[in-house]
């Protein structure tokens, strides 16, 4: 299957919600665990659902509940406007600055970015450099936002 998504996403939430989403690019199939001290299955099944609309590369409504906490107001702000980047649309740090009202700070939202624990939910890989080259501030790295890319499509607008 061409594009066929190959990761692991492990989700950890508690009582508040989703605490973080992590990806891992050497998995042979997609598949997803949670970890909890106390399972939930509304959440399982919303953010199960969630990513099996993903994985087809359907329109998904679903409002999963994260858990922002731990998260400062301009890192929160960001992240909250880079839900709205449409599957297989990219834009840059400069863009997601004006976006959010503050023109001047595209490396901060690199920095934002590179913070994001919400991986692939809040789709920071769709957020390249001024050039639409590829970069990546985060943990993850420029492997799983290749990956994640290709299989929306999107990884041709890179300019090499």
């Amino acid at each position: 299957m061409k594009n066929e998504l190959k990761l692991a996403v492990k989700v950890k939430y508690n009582q508040k919600g989703i605490q973080s989403i992590m990806v891992d690019s050497e998995a042979e199939s997609f598949h997803w665990a949670f970890e909890t001290s106390k399972k939930d299955q509304g959440i399982e099944h919303l953010v199960g659902d969630w990513l099996d609309s993903y994985s087809q590369k359907k329109p998904c409504s679903i409002q999963l509940p994260l858990d922002w906490s731990n998260i400062t107001a301009f890192t929160r702000d960001t992240l909250k406007s880079l839900s709205t980047i449409p599957f297989g649309t990219l834009l840059s740090y400069g863009q997601v600055a004006d976006m959010i009202g503050y023109p001047e700070s595209a490396r901060a939202v690199g920095s934002a970015c590179g913070r994001n624990p919400f991986y692939l939910v809040i789709p920071c890989h769709r957020v390249v450099n001024a050039q639409f080259q590829l970069r990546s501030k985060s943990s993850w790295g420029i492997s799983i936002k290749k990956k994640l890319l290709s299989f929306e499509d999107s990884y041709s607008l890179i300019k090499k």
